[in-house]
């Protein structure tokens, strides 16, 4: 049996781990109950055309082949992050315990 290398793969049809992902057509033929699901690619699988996958709202992480997935475009991390909310220091709870000087 042969697997598939890195070299195999075309660079334009790439997935790889932090890559945000959705069934694709033939996933969704194979696994229908995973409707339209979207998650992010957390690691490769034991084998080379596998490829773990944490979905969206699921605490489990599932391992599936890489024609089942496709990459979804997203915009910059940085357009989709929402912003942290900044809290002042209360002046009742000092940076610093009291007596600690040094």
């Amino acid at each position: 049996m042969r697997y598939e290398s890195d070299g195999d793969r075309a660079s334009d049809n790439e997935i790889g781990p932090g890559d945000r992902v959705r069934m694709s057509p033939q996933g969704l033929a194979r696994h229908p109950k995973y409707g339209d699901r979207q998650g992010v690619v957390v690691a490769r699988g034991a084998l080379p055309s596998s490829l773990r996958v944490k979905f969206d709202e699921r605490k489990s992480i599932q391992a599936l082949h890489r024609n089942y997935l496709e990459k979804i475009d997203v915009p910059a991390r940085s357009a989709t992050r929402p912003e942290r909310p900044v809290f002042a220091r209360s002046a009742l709870s000092p940076s610093r315990p009291e007596g600690a000087d040094r």
